[in-house]
């Protein structure tokens, strides 16, 4: 993968999340760009949003720590750099040579413009904070998601140690997890080990399990079939046990599938992996 987007919210989940997309970039031979910013927001825009609400002490001590975050998360970007000889470079410059490079932006505004930035990037990469949960909260994955148009690739807390050794693709014929597998393609090039998994019935008419194994293996890849056809328990449920039977601990999916409403109303594959704790999920809406 040439770009990788890197939102930058608290500094463990930002320093696992870059350490994640080294691992990545050197695996392209002209040299990855790892483009890692931060939305000059948290408490600062909020009151900014709505003046008179708080009093002037409580605004000057929100504008004082979003100051010192950002200047702990440019400093952690530095310190990232150095130790995994990183290029630190403006991405316009990036990919000259060859290296590894990254570059750091500081931008007014919400969350919710991440999913703007990460529009010129490959795929998005977000880690889990150091509670385990959404360094901000439980929607900024859905938000950068949907708004990105990109595949994101979200980390379980502390992200990798290596890259992962064994991969399962959620197949169901949908046109989102045929994006997820194609979007993946550069990380499953990797991966020693690629399973395919159905669970109950896909798409009418969509290609099934076999075809998209002949897919993969026209681009060199060696994947095993496993067709879960009465499924016993929730569909998530399912793969990651397939996961763990395999010894996978990275899951690539479509998101929502399903019509949206229906899995914030009631509950869903999409909702529940997306906050998944034990595995890294590669999604594409």
């Amino acid at each position: 993968m040439k770009t990788l987007f890197l939102p930058a919210f608290d500094l463990a989940s930002f320093r696992a999340a870059f350490d994640a997309a080294v691992m990545l970039a050197r695996k392209d031979q002209r040299g990855g760009h790892i483009m890692a910013h931060h939305p000059l927001e948290p408490l600062f825009a909020v009151v900014q949003r709505y003046p008179g609400v708080l009093e002037d002490d409580l605004y000057a001590e929100a504008r004082a720590f979003e100051e010192r975050l950002a200047s702990s998360l440019g400093a952690a970007w530095e310190e990232a750099c150095q130790e995994n000889g990183v290029l630190r470079t403006g991405a316009e410059e990036a990919g000259q040579d060859g290296r590894v490079s990254s570059s750091w932006t500081m931008t007014p505004g919400h969350r919710g413009t991440l999913g703007l930035a990460a529009r010129q990037a490959d795929v998005s990469i977000v880690a889990a904070g150091g509670t385990g949960q959404d360094p901000v909260d439980g929607t900024f994955r859905e938000e950068l998601l949907l708004s990105s148009g990109r595949p994101a690739l979200f980390l379980p807390q502390g992200g990798w140690e290596a890259l992962p050794p064994a991969a399962l693709i959620a197949w169901d014929g949908s046109r989102e997890a045929a994006r997820a597998v194609t979007a993946a393609l550069p990380i499953l090039r990797l991966v020693p080990r690629i399973a395919v998994a159905t669970v109950g019935e896909g798409e009418e008419g969509a290609p099934g399990a076999d075809a998209i194994a002949a897919y993969l293996r026209r681009h060199g890849m060696a994947p095993a079939v496993r067709v879960i056809e009465r499924p016993d328990g929730r569909t998530e449920d399912c793969l990651r046990a397939e996961a763990r039977d395999m010894g996978a601990s990275l899951i690539i999916m479509g998101a929502y599938a399903s019509q949206r409403w229906r899995e914030l109303a009631f509950g869903g594959v999409t909702r529940a992996m997306l906050f998944d704790t034990e595995f890294s999920v590669l999604m594409a809406e």
